[in-house]
């Protein structure tokens, strides 16, 4: 379970005895029993598919709560020089990509900020020097037609070309990254290179996953 198997299939000599075996799910619950046999495997298919299903929903709910919708740049600059100074964020703090978050307890509490955005690649870049967040994406879901009629641009005040979600990076202190090392040695995950969560250089020990992003 420490390893993240979805399901534990705990099977005993009375167990095969009486053709059963017990089963538990890594999200909580009691153990079910199962019977071994021609149905088992539709009986684990059943759970798995649950168990992506409460996982899924949970990530949308998650995503969903922390999106922000915002107007004004002032605004979103404000909550990232609070959430700094509350945090102790200092400049070695920052990676060396200019990204990070806050330190400590803190870390991960910002969320994402929806705003109207006219694309102006000068314009991130300055809101990056200032507040070291960049733009996630362009979501699809708030971009359809007419997404941004009559809007006009957070920052430039230009009329909008997209709703953009603009947040930090996310990352780690130093003694986090260590203990994430440490656990992915330990077992055998491929994700070594922990330099900073969310950075997009992750190479497995073999050379495989070039490019793939830890998060």
């Amino acid at each position: 379970e420490r390893k993240g198997v979805p399901l534990r299939l705990e099977v005993g000599p009375r167990d095969v005895a009486k053709g059963v075996g017990m089963v538990k799910s890594r999200l909580g619950g009691d153990k079910e029993e199962v019977e071994l046999g021609e149905g088992l495997g539709e009986a684990l298919t059943g759970r798995l598919t649950t168990f992506h299903e409460v996982l899924f929903k949970a990530a949308e709910d998650r995503l969903a709560d922390n999106i922000n919708p915002l107007e004004s740049y002032d605004e979103m600059k404000a909550i990232f020089a609070e959430f700094d100074a509350a945090a102790g964020t200092s400049d070695e703090d920052v990676d060396e990509d200019g990204d990070g978050g806050g330190a400590g307890e803190g870390m991960g509490k910002l969320g994402m900020y929806l705003v109207p955005w006219y694309d102006d690649a000068d314009n991130e870049d300055k809101i990056k020097e200032e507040t070291r967040a960049t733009i996630r994406c362009f979501p699809l879901a708030e971009n359809g037609e007419g997404a941004v009629e009559g809007k006009t641009c957070f920052y430039s005040g230009k009329p909008a070309t997209h709703m953009a979600l603009f947040a930090r990076a996310f990352w780690a202190p130093t003694a986090v990254r260590a203990r994430l090392r440490h656990t992915a040695r330990e077992f055998g995950s491929p994700c070594l290179d922990m330099g900073g969560l969310g950075a997009s250089r992750r190479v497995g020990a073999n050379g495989e996953g070039a490019g793939l992003t830890c998060w």
